[in-house]
């Protein structure tokens, strides 16, 4: 199994909330080449995880739209403050 982890694209400064903060023009394009990259490379994952904060989902969207990958989950374990045990165990 390979696991590849992409952190999130550029996202706004401020937002009503640091969950709500969504990606800015740049982190979109940023999002896009990376998929586009994956995907020339034979490097597309069969599958996304993503926090579900929209800066993270966000990102994975447009990762995933970019590198034809279709199956993306969002994990309520993958949000800030995850600890690098629970991922092993989750």
């Amino acid at each position: 199994m390979e696991l590849l982890l992409i952190r999130h694209a550029q996202a706004e400064d401020f937002a009503m909330s640091d969950e709500g903060r969504v990606l800015t023009q740049k982190g979109r394009g940023q999002a896009t080449r990376v998929g586009q990259f994956l995907k020339q490379h034979a490097l597309a994952p069969d599958v996304i995880l993503s926090s579900p904060y929209a800066r993270a989902s966000e990102t994975a969207r447009l990762v995933g739209a970019a590198s034809g990958v279709t199956s993306m989950l969002v994990e309520p374990w993958l949000a800030c403050g995850m600890r690098p045990q629970e991922a092993l165990q989750e």
